[in-house]
């Protein structure tokens, strides 16, 4: 058996671009906070609303790919990553993202969903541990955070609400840049390392 590294992926906020799609449906306050809950505080109507809407497996066929990310993801399959995607979708979403993964060509090794990252941060980094994962990328500052009490290295995807989470990545100038603190480079610089 060939030893291989291990990252993971989440989809949303990463891969694919929910934020626009709710945004469209809810508006553009409050994008600095990550949980939909407190972006509409004191609205239960709208809180009732965007978790039907987020239970809706209909919502994510449509979506279209973050600008950079499945870049990223393949130039983890390019240096010899074994690729899992770990969502926090429900899992009455799992056809429709199969689906959404092939349509965009996404290539991957692993496909694990989590009740609620938001929830379950000790599932997930139990599960990412056990399957022996060494990078998170995702876009949830508590996840990732909560990722390195498994010895996973976080690499947060550039998002309004993980403004102060380092090291972060994002694609500019057709290229994934890393950001590290006060340090900004090209993504190629981590494979050196």
């Amino acid at each position: 058996m060939v030893n291989r590294w291990v990252c993971a992926f989440d989809i949303d906020g990463v891969l694919a671009d929910f934020e626009d799609k709710y945004c469209q449906e809810f508006g553009y306050e409050n994008r600095h906070l990550y949980k939909l809950e407190e972006r509409l505080a004191g609205d239960e109507k709208a809180i009732r609303e965007a978790t039907k809407f987020v239970q809706d497996p209909n919502i994510y066929y449509g979506l279209a790919p973050v600008e950079g990310g499945i870049e990223f993801l393949r130039s983890f399959m390019d240096h010899g990553y074994y690729v899992i995607i770990a969502t926090s979708r429900p899992k009455v979403c799992e056809s429709v993202t199969k689906r959404w993964l092939l349509k965009n060509y996404i290539p991957y090794m692993k496909l694990v969903f989590v009740n609620s990252k938001a929830k379950e941060l000790n599932e997930l980094g139990q599960l990412l541990s056990y399957l022996n994962t060494s990078i998170l990328v995702d876009d949830n500052p508590g996840v990732l955070e909560e990722c390195q009490d498994y010895y996973i290295n976080p690499l947060c995807w550039k998002q309004p609400w993980n403004e102060y989470f380092f090291p972060k990545v994002w694609w500019e100038d057709g290229k994934v840049v890393c950001q590290e603190f006060d340090e900004t480079h090209d993504i190629e610089n981590y494979w050196k390392e």
